[in-house]
């Protein structure tokens, strides 16, 4: 299932075992920049997509595949945990809504059928790559010292990451 998703919606791989494809960036526009831009995502079980923040919200619907921990840094060593999946009853979310200018990150959890996460994330106004910000260790350690393992899993081994608009990206928006 998950090289079938990666073939039909054109995924490209990120930085470890994750993939992405921006598919939509809106028409309209405010103050030079799109309203909002789709991107798919697949991340493969048990992968880390690294702390990470953006000037933009940052909405991840679950589509299918084994549930993902969310994990946001809520202030000073204040993490919040949400299980993104389809199992409501037991507390797990289908959609999470992250603030502009916050740290966050994923993980595809090793339970379950699936061997990946599926998602769809929107970003309003839409993504630049310019505006995300990478979360090394020494950025996160700031935010959470009183967790260093976790700083230390879930950071970024770089300063940055770059990404082809050729590879990743819709190449017309009109």
């Amino acid at each position: 299932m998950k090289n079938e998703l990666i073939k039909k919606f054109n995924l490209k791989k990120l930085m470890n075992k994750d993939y992405l494809k921006e598919f939509y960036i809106s028409k309209s526009s405010y103050e030079n920049k799109r309203l909002f831009s789709n991107v798919y995502y697949l991340l493969e079980k048990k992968e880390i997509f690294p702390f990470h923040k953006m000037k933009s919200y940052s909405t991840w619907q679950y589509c299918m595949g084994n549930k993902a921990l969310l994990h946001i840094i809520k202030g000073l060593n204040k993490i919040k945990t949400i299980i993104l999946g389809d199992d409501i009853k037991n507390g797990e979310q289908l959609m999470y809504i992250t603030e502009p200018n916050t740290w966050f990150c994923a993980q595809s959890t090793e339970n379950g059928l699936y061997d990946f996460s599926f998602f769809i994330h929107f970003i309003s106004p839409s993504y630049l790559e310019e505006e995300d910000e990478f979360g090394t260790y020494n950025k996160i350690i700031k935010e959470i010292p009183n967790y260093k393992d976790f700083a230390k899993k879930y950071s970024c081994k770089k300063e940055k990451y770059r990404f082809s608009e050729k590879d990743y990206s819709v190449k017309n928006y009109d």
